[in-house]
């Protein structure tokens, strides 16, 4: 039987970051993926972002970079493991 998305990422955690950047193409896209993001809420939103909600929010990853442009921020994920990790990088979700 197949795995789907969601069940698959329950159980990632501590590893999934690491994965991400496993590889130095991999670490390329990681790093052009914040500058372009980066570029996306300066343009949109050049005094703040109001509120912020990163559904599937994972490790955190994305949410680390924008809730330092945002009045409040918040994160959601189904997997604990993946919310676990936001934690540690989010203030959001200490």
């Amino acid at each position: 039987m197949a795995t789907d998305y969601r069940t698959s990422h329950l159980a990632k955690g501590e590893d999934y970051d690491r994965d991400i950047d496993r590889g130095l193409f991999d670490a390329y896209m990681t790093q052009q993926e914040s500058i372009i993001l980066r570029k996306i809420v300066s343009k949109n939103y050049p005094d703040r972002i109001g509120r912020y909600l990163d559904f599937a929010c994972g490790t955190g990853r994305i949410t680390s970079q924008l809730e330092k442009d945002a009045n409040k921020s918040f994160g959601v994920d189904v997997s604990e493991a993946m919310v676990s990790q936001a934690r540690k990088k989010c203030e959001l979700t200490k």
